[in-house]
């Protein structure tokens, strides 16, 4: 997720600057810049040696159509010179829900990116309409997270969450939980097989130079953690 560092508003929350990208009609060609600032930064992290790792951009298939976002991501991995499974899409479910999504989808993973299904619970959730779609990742909301070990208990949490873990894992897709921020999440998540976490747990957002250091000294410790400088071990 974009975030913007203006000198004299400090940090604005993509909250703030996106709808207004939106409704502007400027959603493309920032999501144009996005990309091949995306792909140009992978591309100089392995030329400098560091681990090759897969990233992802939030776009917006809806509001820019998948021709054009086709063209947008293949002239972005060309000018970087960037192998396409170092990139994935993550779009939002209720654009996946459309009708005509799966060939749209499609579409854009003939480039060889992976996709990733974002913030999936947050709108007309169904685990139906995930059997008939090409994709790779399936990301739990962060709403799903937070309600585990809420005081008071928040319903059925866990039993969602293993539900939908569940069904994602027998449909081969890798999962993601959004939000976490407690060690006692990550565990419990564990057990239930999710297969990676987002959250600030292990970091909050940060510029590139500093994901940099985490690709070249290794990973996080959770138990570190402040509110300030996460510690990295090798």
């Amino acid at each position: 997720m974009l975030r913007w560092n203006n000198p004299t508003l400090g940090s604005v929350s993509p909250e703030r600057f996106i709808p207004i990208a939106e409704e502007s009609g400027l959603i493309a060609p920032l999501t144009e810049w996005v990309l091949h600032r995306a792909c140009a930064q992978n591309a100089a992290w392995q030329a400098a040696g560091l681990p090759k790792v897969c990233i992802a951009v939030n776009v917006s298939m809806t509001l820019i159509g998948p021709t054009d976002l086709k063209r947008t991501i293949q002239s972005a991995l060309e000018n970087a010179a960037l192998e396409a499974r170092w990139l994935q899409l993550e779009l939002v479910e209720t654009a996946l829900a459309e009708p005509h999504a799966a060939g749209s989808v499609e579409e854009l993973r003939s480039l060889g990116v992976s996709i990733a299904v974002d913030d999936f619970g947050t709108g007309y959730s169904s685990l139906s309409y995930l059997g008939n779609l090409p994709v790779d990742t399936l990301k739990i909301a962060q709403a799903f997270t937070t309600n585990l070990y809420r005081d008071p208990p928040q319903g059925n949490a866990v039993a969602l969450l293993e539900a939908i873990i569940g069904v994602t894992k027998s449909l081969k897709l890798h999962v993601t939980a959004e939000g976490v921020e407690t060690t006692r999440q990550l565990e419990r998540l564990r057990e239930l097989g999710c297969d990676t976490i987002q959250g600030y747990l292990y970091a909050a957002p940060a510029p590139a130079h500093v994901a940099a250091n985490w690709l070249a000294l290794g990973r996080l410790e959770p138990e570190a953690l402040d509110a300030t400088t996460p510690r990295l071990i090798a």
